[in-house]
Protein backbone atom coordinates (compact mmCIF):
# COMPACT_ATOMS: atom_id res chain seq x y z
CA UNK A 1 0.00 0.00 0.00
CA UNK A 2 1.33 3.42 -0.72
CA UNK A 3 1.84 5.59 2.09
CA UNK A 4 0.60 9.38 1.38
CA UNK A 5 2.55 11.78 3.56
CA UNK A 6 0.52 13.89 5.87
CA UNK A 7 3.10 16.97 5.56
CA UNK A 8 5.17 18.90 2.82
CA UNK A 9 6.28 21.80 4.05
CA UNK A 10 6.00 23.28 7.90
CA UNK A 11 2.94 24.63 8.83
CA UNK A 12 4.33 28.47 9.37
CA UNK A 13 1.11 30.27 8.10
CA UNK A 14 -2.43 29.66 6.33
CA UNK A 15 -0.67 29.21 2.66
CA UNK A 16 1.50 26.75 4.03
CA UNK A 17 -1.19 24.50 5.61
CA UNK A 18 -3.37 25.15 1.73
CA UNK A 19 0.01 23.59 0.03
CA UNK A 20 0.00 21.15 2.59
CA UNK A 21 -3.47 20.04 1.40
CA UNK A 22 -3.06 19.74 -2.12
CA UNK A 23 0.22 17.87 -2.33
CA UNK A 24 -1.52 14.99 0.04
CA UNK A 25 -4.22 15.36 -2.19
CA UNK A 26 -2.28 15.19 -5.29
CA UNK A 27 -0.58 12.44 -3.89
CA UNK A 28 -3.59 10.46 -2.85
CA UNK A 29 -4.75 11.21 -6.98
CA UNK A 30 -7.13 13.38 -6.63
CA UNK A 31 -6.85 16.41 -9.38
CA UNK A 32 -6.20 19.78 -7.55
CA UNK A 33 -6.29 23.06 -9.58
CA UNK A 34 -2.51 24.98 -9.34
CA UNK A 35 -2.62 28.52 -6.94
CA UNK A 36 -3.69 29.18 -3.85
CA UNK A 37 -7.27 31.08 -3.09
CA UNK A 38 -10.73 31.07 -4.68
CA UNK A 39 -10.06 31.06 -8.56
CA UNK A 40 -10.80 33.67 -10.89
CA UNK A 41 -14.54 33.81 -12.30
CA UNK A 42 -15.10 34.86 -15.52
CA UNK A 43 -15.96 38.52 -16.12
CA UNK A 44 -19.84 38.92 -16.96
CA UNK A 45 -20.27 41.29 -20.03
CA UNK A 46 -21.68 43.80 -17.88
CA UNK A 47 -18.81 43.85 -15.71
CA UNK A 48 -16.57 44.70 -18.18
CA UNK A 49 -15.87 48.34 -17.61
CA UNK A 50 -16.43 48.27 -13.82
CA UNK A 51 -15.97 51.56 -12.35
CA UNK A 52 -12.97 51.62 -9.51
CA UNK A 53 -14.87 51.07 -5.88
CA UNK A 54 -11.57 52.98 -4.20
CA UNK A 55 -12.57 55.66 -1.73
CA UNK A 56 -14.02 58.79 -3.29
CA UNK A 57 -11.96 61.81 -2.89
CA UNK A 58 -13.43 64.55 -0.33
CA UNK A 59 -15.73 67.51 -2.39
CA UNK A 60 -15.84 71.04 -1.19
CA UNK A 61 -19.29 72.72 -1.72
CA UNK A 62 -20.38 73.62 -5.11
CA UNK A 63 -18.22 70.72 -6.57
CA UNK A 64 -19.21 70.28 -10.35
CA UNK A 65 -19.17 66.48 -11.52
CA UNK A 66 -19.48 64.33 -14.47
CA UNK A 67 -20.94 61.22 -13.67
CA UNK A 68 -21.60 57.69 -15.98
CA UNK A 69 -23.67 54.81 -15.12
CA UNK A 70 -24.05 52.30 -17.10
CA UNK A 71 -27.34 49.81 -17.39
CA UNK A 72 -26.91 46.06 -17.52
CA UNK A 73 -27.78 44.01 -20.57
CA UNK A 74 -31.24 42.91 -19.25
CA UNK A 75 -32.21 46.70 -19.92
CA UNK A 76 -33.95 47.54 -23.35
CA UNK A 77 -33.19 50.37 -24.64
CA UNK A 78 -33.51 53.32 -22.72
CA UNK A 79 -34.17 55.67 -25.85
CA UNK A 80 -37.62 54.10 -26.75
CA UNK A 81 -40.76 56.20 -26.03
CA UNK A 82 -41.69 54.62 -23.18
CA UNK A 83 -38.53 53.87 -20.89
CA UNK A 84 -37.48 57.41 -21.29
CA UNK A 85 -40.88 58.56 -20.00
CA UNK A 86 -40.21 56.37 -17.27
CA UNK A 87 -36.42 57.99 -16.89
CA UNK A 88 -38.03 61.61 -17.47
CA UNK A 89 -40.47 60.69 -14.94
CA UNK A 90 -37.81 60.15 -12.08
CA UNK A 91 -36.06 63.19 -12.95
CA UNK A 92 -39.07 65.33 -12.42
CA UNK A 93 -40.23 63.12 -9.15
CA UNK A 94 -36.30 64.26 -8.18
CA UNK A 95 -36.51 68.03 -8.84
CA UNK A 96 -39.99 68.16 -7.10
CA UNK A 97 -37.77 66.59 -3.82
CA UNK A 98 -35.69 69.04 -1.41
CA UNK A 99 -32.09 67.20 -2.17
CA UNK A 100 -29.72 68.76 0.58
CA UNK A 101 -26.72 69.66 -1.23
CA UNK A 102 -27.32 67.79 -4.51
CA UNK A 103 -28.78 69.05 -7.82
CA UNK A 104 -28.83 67.33 -11.08
CA UNK A 105 -27.96 69.72 -14.08
CA UNK A 106 -27.77 68.31 -17.49
CA UNK A 107 -28.44 64.93 -18.73
CA UNK A 108 -28.07 62.77 -21.49
CA UNK A 109 -29.94 59.20 -21.97
CA UNK A 110 -27.87 56.59 -24.06
CA UNK A 111 -29.34 53.24 -24.84
CA UNK A 112 -27.57 51.61 -22.30
CA UNK A 113 -26.06 54.44 -20.49
CA UNK A 114 -26.62 57.46 -19.18
CA UNK A 115 -24.63 60.71 -18.55
CA UNK A 116 -24.78 63.59 -15.74
CA UNK A 117 -23.81 66.76 -15.42
CA UNK A 118 -24.19 67.49 -11.40
CA UNK A 119 -23.37 69.42 -8.37
CA UNK A 120 -22.69 67.93 -4.99
CA UNK A 121 -21.64 69.91 -1.49
CA UNK A 122 -19.86 66.94 -0.25
CA UNK A 123 -18.57 63.68 -1.12
CA UNK A 124 -21.64 62.20 1.02
CA UNK A 125 -24.35 64.52 -0.69
CA UNK A 126 -22.92 63.26 -3.72
CA UNK A 127 -23.86 59.43 -3.10
CA UNK A 128 -26.75 59.78 -1.14
CA UNK A 129 -28.40 62.32 -4.31
CA UNK A 130 -27.17 59.47 -6.66
CA UNK A 131 -28.94 56.83 -4.76
CA UNK A 132 -32.15 58.38 -4.83
CA UNK A 133 -31.49 58.87 -8.15
CA UNK A 134 -31.05 56.12 -9.35
CA UNK A 135 -33.20 53.98 -7.43
CA UNK A 136 -35.87 56.24 -8.68
CA UNK A 137 -35.46 55.84 -12.09
CA UNK A 138 -34.51 51.14 -11.37
CA UNK A 139 -38.08 51.16 -9.35
CA UNK A 140 -40.00 52.99 -12.78
CA UNK A 141 -37.93 50.62 -15.02
CA UNK A 142 -38.93 47.62 -13.56
CA UNK A 143 -42.93 48.83 -12.86
CA UNK A 144 -42.95 49.36 -16.89
CA UNK A 145 -41.27 46.34 -17.66
CA UNK A 146 -44.31 44.26 -15.71
CA UNK A 147 -46.96 46.06 -17.53
CA UNK A 148 -45.69 46.02 -20.92
CA UNK A 149 -45.66 41.85 -20.23
CA UNK A 150 -49.29 42.39 -19.22
CA UNK A 151 -49.11 42.00 -15.49
CA UNK A 152 -50.43 43.80 -12.62
CA UNK A 153 -50.09 47.54 -12.14
CA UNK A 154 -46.87 48.21 -9.80
CA UNK A 155 -46.57 51.63 -8.18
CA UNK A 156 -43.20 52.84 -8.40
CA UNK A 157 -42.94 53.47 -4.92
CA UNK A 158 -43.23 49.64 -4.15
CA UNK A 159 -41.40 48.54 -7.20
CA UNK A 160 -38.10 47.50 -5.13
CA UNK A 161 -35.37 44.76 -5.81
CA UNK A 162 -36.29 43.70 -2.45
CA UNK A 163 -39.73 43.10 -3.24
CA UNK A 164 -39.15 38.71 -3.23
CA UNK A 165 -42.87 38.74 -4.71
CA UNK A 166 -42.50 41.41 -8.30
CA UNK A 167 -38.99 39.61 -8.89
CA UNK A 168 -41.12 36.08 -10.11
CA UNK A 169 -43.26 38.50 -12.23
CA UNK A 170 -42.91 38.55 -16.31
CA UNK A 171 -40.95 41.77 -17.44
CA UNK A 172 -39.39 42.29 -14.58
CA UNK A 173 -35.80 43.51 -14.76
CA UNK A 174 -33.88 43.12 -11.68
CA UNK A 175 -30.96 45.38 -11.25
CA UNK A 176 -31.12 47.90 -13.87
CA UNK A 177 -27.83 49.49 -13.11
CA UNK A 178 -24.73 46.90 -13.63
CA UNK A 179 -22.42 48.65 -11.21
CA UNK A 180 -20.91 51.73 -9.16
CA UNK A 181 -21.36 55.01 -11.45
CA UNK A 182 -17.84 56.68 -12.61
CA UNK A 183 -17.54 60.27 -11.18
CA UNK A 184 -15.24 62.67 -12.65
CA UNK A 185 -14.67 65.75 -10.39
CA UNK A 186 -14.32 69.28 -12.92
CA UNK A 187 -11.85 71.09 -11.64
CA UNK A 188 -11.41 73.96 -14.06
CA UNK A 189 -13.99 76.48 -16.25
CA UNK A 190 -12.84 74.31 -19.21
CA UNK A 191 -13.33 71.27 -17.94
CA UNK A 192 -16.50 72.30 -16.90
CA UNK A 193 -17.67 73.50 -20.66
CA UNK A 194 -16.12 70.59 -22.13
CA UNK A 195 -18.32 68.32 -19.83
CA UNK A 196 -21.55 69.96 -20.88
CA UNK A 197 -21.31 69.57 -24.56
CA UNK A 198 -20.15 66.23 -24.27
CA UNK A 199 -23.61 65.39 -22.21
CA UNK A 200 -24.77 67.22 -24.67
CA UNK A 201 -23.67 66.20 -27.97
CA UNK A 202 -23.23 62.70 -26.71
CA UNK A 203 -26.27 60.55 -29.28
CA UNK A 204 -24.39 62.49 -31.94
CA UNK A 205 -20.89 61.00 -30.84
CA UNK A 206 -22.45 57.71 -30.46
CA UNK A 207 -25.12 57.31 -32.99
CA UNK A 208 -24.18 60.03 -36.06
CA UNK A 209 -26.01 63.07 -36.98
CA UNK A 210 -28.64 60.58 -38.42
CA UNK A 211 -29.69 58.88 -35.36
CA UNK A 212 -33.38 58.91 -34.14
CA UNK A 213 -34.09 61.77 -31.61
CA UNK A 214 -31.64 64.55 -32.73
CA UNK A 215 -33.23 67.58 -33.90
CA UNK A 216 -31.67 69.82 -36.16
CA UNK A 217 -31.95 73.70 -34.99
CA UNK A 218 -29.72 75.73 -37.28
CA UNK A 219 -26.13 74.55 -37.99
CA UNK A 220 -25.99 72.54 -34.87
CA UNK A 221 -27.83 69.06 -33.65
CA UNK A 222 -30.25 68.66 -30.67
CA UNK A 223 -30.58 65.57 -29.05
CA UNK A 224 -34.23 64.81 -27.88
CA UNK A 225 -33.51 62.50 -24.61
CA UNK A 226 -31.11 65.47 -23.26
CA UNK A 227 -31.94 67.99 -20.93
CA UNK A 228 -31.16 70.69 -23.30
CA UNK A 229 -34.23 69.93 -25.21
CA UNK A 230 -36.54 68.01 -22.92
CA UNK A 231 -35.93 70.74 -19.89
CA UNK A 232 -38.23 73.32 -22.39
CA UNK A 233 -41.24 70.95 -21.43
CA UNK A 234 -41.04 70.31 -17.80
CA UNK A 235 -38.79 70.91 -14.96
CA UNK A 236 -36.19 68.17 -15.02
CA UNK A 237 -33.02 69.68 -13.73
CA UNK A 238 -32.31 72.00 -10.98
CA UNK A 239 -29.89 75.37 -11.77
CA UNK A 240 -26.53 75.20 -10.44
CA UNK A 241 -25.44 77.62 -7.56
CA UNK A 242 -21.48 77.67 -8.48
CA UNK A 243 -20.70 80.75 -11.06
CA UNK A 244 -18.30 78.50 -12.70
CA UNK A 245 -20.70 75.93 -13.20
CA UNK A 246 -23.32 78.79 -14.60
CA UNK A 247 -20.60 80.10 -16.74
CA UNK A 248 -20.06 77.07 -18.14
CA UNK A 249 -23.39 75.76 -19.45
CA UNK A 250 -23.96 78.93 -20.87
CA UNK A 251 -20.99 79.04 -22.63
CA UNK A 252 -21.74 75.66 -23.75
CA UNK A 253 -25.30 75.93 -24.53
CA UNK A 254 -25.15 78.82 -26.51
CA UNK A 255 -22.14 77.43 -28.69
Amino acid sequence: MKRIPTQGTLPLDRKDKVKNRQWRERASGKKVRPGLGRPRRKKSHDEDDRASHAARPELREKSALHVTVRTTSRVPNLRSRKRYAAVRNAFVKFCGQEATGFRLVHFAVLSNHLHFVVEADSSRALSMGMQKLLHSISRRLNALGVREQGGRQIAPRVASRSEGGYRALAGWIGRVFSDRYFAHHLKTPTEMQHAVRYVLDNAKKHYGSQATGLLRQGRRLLDTFSSFVAGTEMQLTTAPTGFLLQRACTLASSA
